[in-house]
């Protein structure tokens, strides 16, 4: 990471770059928990952008106001709070990992139940436009990913 990405994740996310480390000397797993996070999203938000898709093609008014949110409409701000929380973990070590895992534990709790529970994520899942749409499935991924690296 360079200096101004370091900038722009410590005004964004109000965090503490540690000075001098470089993105191999920070976190300490192979792969950081928040390329899990970022890996699923790009997934779900494709799978849900081929969905707008298929809504905008039946021209049916109010069609594409159920899913022209994104996941954001269902996650309201727990997903802003997990970004800030993986990176947190993932530049943690020794003591401060566990105050940071339990962090990211009181967001990834509710942002999996909200993701589980949700009816619409079900109504996209079974579409009848012929889209492959598997959101709880892969964000439950991971999610059990992210659990396993704490």
């Amino acid at each position: 990471m360079s200096s101004e990405h370091d900038e722009w994740v410590a005004k964004v996310f109000g965090l503490t770059v540690p000075s001098g480390t470089s993105q191999g000397q920070r976190g300490n797993h192979a792969r950081p928990t928040l390329d899990i996070w970022r890996e699923a999203k790009d997934v779900v938000d494709d799978q849900i952008g081929r969905i707008q898709g298929a809504l905008r093609a039946t021209e049916i008014d109010g069609a594409l106001a159920l899913a022209d949110g994104g996941l954001g409409r269902i996650t309201n701000n727990l997903q802003t709070r997990l970004i800030a929380a993986l990176i947190d973990f993932d530049r943690s070590r020794g003591a401060e990992q566990a105050q940071t895992a339990a962090k990211v534990r009181s967001v990834l709790g509710p942002l999996a139940n909200v993701v589980a529970k949700d009816p619409l994520l079900a109504v996209l899942e079974e579409n009848p436009f012929g889209v492959a749409v598997s959101i709880r499935a892969t964000l439950a991924a991971a999610f059990s990913e992210i659990e396993a690296r704490l």
